[in-house]
């Protein structure tokens, strides 16, 4: 699964869903973010608060 310049705009609602594909014991996914400016804030939320979240 590749996806190339997704752009989410702040005065848009900005989702992105992906078609299923079987997931092992282990899964590893890399995620790459940049901002439009230099000052830009990327906000992470995640499931659990520990290390591998």
């Amino acid at each position: 699964l590749s996806i190339s310049d997704p752009s989410f705009r702040s005065n848009e609602l900005s989702w992105m869903s992906f078609a299923s594909f079987p997931i092992r014991k282990k899964t590893h996914i890399k995620l790459q973010f940049q901002p439009l400016a230099a000052d830009g804030i990327l906000f992470y939320a995640a499931q659990h608060l520990k290390a591998q979240s």
